[in-house]
Order: structure tokens, then sequence, then C-alpha cells
């Protein structure tokens, strides 16, 4: 029988700064996690609805003038239709869009590696 949780880790490197990357992987949902100081300061909900095209979101933890995690997060609702947690903890605006990039990259090459459908 296969778990009903999967945890991926793994880090790259852009710009010279090396970036974590935490993903806990559930069936039809996952949070993703990344960061450069084990910081965990934004969390970020979105999930499709029946009512709206584009997926609902919230900031359930963190300052909600940092839209990095929220938009993130909505954006891989969209893509994958489910329910996305997202932490972005990357203070640096240039690092933290390499980062989002790569994520989408990832999904796009290996969509499994984010949630258990």
């Amino acid at each position: 029988m296969e778990s009903e949780v999967r945890v991926r880790t793994f880090s790259e490197v852009f710009a010279g700064q090396k970036v974590e990357f935490y993903i806990l992987c559930m069936k039809r949902s996952f949070l993703l996690w990344a960061g450069v100081d084990g910081s965990f300061s934004t969390l970020s909900v979105a999930m499709n609805t029946r009512f709206e095209s584009d997926p609902v979101s919230t900031n359930l933890l963190g300052d909600s003038i940092n839209a990095a995690s929220s938009s993130l997060s909505k954006r891989l609702a969209k893509r994958t239709g489910c329910q996305c947690f997202v932490s972005l903890n990357i203070k640096d605006p240039t690092l933290c869009k390499l980062a989002e990039e790569h994520i989408i990259r990832l999904y796009e090459r290996d969509p499994h590696l984010f949630f258990i459908p």
C-alpha cells in the first residue's frame, strides 16, 4: 500500500545562493516550502472553486504585502487542480523569481512530484 503522504526535499543554487525546497505531497494537495534560512514566515493557500474561473487564495501566515506565496499558490492551483499551500521565504526579489520559475519548470516536467493523484 502506498503511503498517503510523501516528502520531497532538494536544493538548487541560483545566482550563487542556495535555495532549499521541501514538498509535502498529499492526495490532491501539497505544501511547498522554499527558503534560504529555514524560516517559515509566510503561508498561503489556494484552491479552485466552481464559482470562480481563477483559484481563490488567502494568506494564512505572514505579511499580506508580500504576495509571492499567494501568487505562486494560485498559479499552482490553476495548473494542478489541487489545494496548494505555499511558503516562499526568500527576501531577495530576483532570487524569489528564479525559485518560482524553477518550481513551475519542475511541475511541467513531473507533475506527480507535487501531489498524489
